[in-house]
């Protein structure tokens, strides 16, 4: 498969589609969107973009394997407020920097991967990769975002943590600052959620002021790639972000059906992300609280005669039906929602909202209370859901590949951690995938 080339069009429709893919986490829609305004020759103030192209090269795994080069995990961690400021991801880019002087790898040998499908993730990466003049990696080991490290494939697959860089956001005519983080057992499937204790009290320092660019997992050796990513999401998210590019300039109301179809064509060629809309409702209310470095909180829903509760810790991860006795979607699978008639800073129909993008001083904004919304489930890419584990429904018997992780013969670490922090959240029941 060729590179792809995406120029800032093509950026900000792979911020639209990430917005939608990040099942309501992976940073906000507008800081995604102003992160990509930059990517312009007329800003470039200070040597960034200091090329004739700006453009961003997406390569697939089966290049990055065959170009030799080293692949490095850049991501953002911190407060959304600060994250809100940013014109371009320096701290990201300065902690890929010294995670490759640390691993001895010249910048001429990097490449780019995303840690996840976000609006802020997608384009940091993107970004980061432009600024670099590297390639960044079509793909990434979630497939969606997620709330925490040890949800990510790399995790499941005992890739080393060590080293961790932390890098702060430089001040004027400054530097950033770096902390650099290893662990014993840094293969450990256990070692990311080992890495994140320790990194989110790091980023509450005053030195990094709740926001630090984050690189992780540093991989010279990339012959197993292929098979601890999702392939080709920033060609996804570009391609449903094309749609939703219409959709906003758009006067006719927003037909669900136009992005089942949109999401079924993709899944009979993929099979991944299968669609299902579940709900069409009025939104309600929704309450948010931050609490060890995640947005967690509900969303009211009032559908089909019942109350709809959305819960989600960053991410979206559990449906509720009063109507139903237990959840008709939950994570690994990706929930997701549009929302209807909102216009956003005089900027005309904006559709698309993440968790972070609807709350205002720990309540819904006040206008979108009111709105119409569209519940949509897309089924979790198979990277995260292997196994032979057979789910029991009350009214049926599903066999469904959920939870094999070839580092632990039979045992999952993705799915358990999933649960985990499902668990956290209240339910204690089994996992329940998505019907095809």
């Amino acid at each position: 498969m060729e590179a792809k080339k995406f120029g800032k069009s093509e950026l900000q429709n792979i911020v639209r589609g990430a917005c939608l893919l990040g099942s309501g986490g992976g940073g906000g829609y507008q800081t995604g969107m102003n992160l990509v305004s930059y990517f312009s020759p007329a800003t470039d103030t200070k040597g960034y973009y200091a090329r004739s192209s700006y453009q961003v090269t997406a390569i697939s795994a089966d290049e990055a394997i065959r170009s030799g080069r080293t692949g490095i995990v850049v991501a953002y961690l911190g407060s959304p407020e600060k994250a809100a400021r940013l014109t371009y991801p320096r701290a990201a880019e300065a902690a890929v920097l010294e995670a490759a002087r640390l691993a001895s790898v010249g910048r001429d040998k990097l490449f780019i991967i995303p840690a996840e499908i976000g609006a802020i993730s997608s384009a940091t990466a993107c970004l980061v990769a432009a600024r670099l003049d590297i390639p960044v990696l079509n793909g990434d080991p979630a497939g969606r975002a997620v709330p925490t490290l040890s949800l990510l494939a790399f995790s499941a697959h005992g890739l080393s943590v060590n080293p961790t860089v932390l890098s702060t956001e430089p001040k004027e005519n400054e530097a950033s600052q770096h902390t650099v983080l290893t662990i014993d057992n840094p293969t450990d499937v256990t070692a990311a959620a080992q890495i994140e204790s320790l990194v989110r009290p790091i980023v509450s320092k005053p030195e990094y002021d709740h926001l630090a660019g984050l690189a992780i997992w540093v991989m010279k050796d990339t012959r197993n790639l292929k098979d601890m990513i999702v392939p080709d999401t920033l060609s996804l998210c570009h391609s449903v972000g094309a749609f939703f590019a219409g959709q906003q300039t758009s006067t006719e109301a927003f037909k669900p059906k136009a992005l089942t179809a949109l999401f079924e064509e993709y899944w009979k060629s993929k099979d991944m992300y299968y669609p299902r809309h579940f709900y069409t409702g009025i939104l309600q209310s929704a309450y948010t609280k931050t609490a060890g470095g995640f947005d967690i909180g509900v969303i009211d829903v009032q559908a089909n005669g019942q109350l709809i509760k959305m819960l989600f810790q960053n991410e979206t991860l559990l449906v509720w039906d009063s109507g139903k006795e237990q959840p008709p979607v939950m994570a690994p699978d990706l929930i997701t929602y549009i929302i209807e008639d909102a216009f956003v800073q005089r900027k005309g129909r904006q559709l698309l909202f993440t968790n972070e993008d609807i709350m205002e001083n720990g309540a819904l904004r006040e206008g979108l209370v009111g709105k119409t919304i569209h519940i949509f489930g897309l089924s979790a890419p198979t990277l995260l859901t292997r196994s032979e584990q057979l789910v029991a429904n009350e009214r049926a018997s599903l066999l469904r590949s959920i939870y094999k992780n070839e580092n632990e013969a039979g045992e999952s670490v993705l799915p358990k951690n999933f649960m985990v922090v499902i668990n956290s959240m209240g339910y204690y029941g089994c996992c329940i995938p998505m019907i095809k």
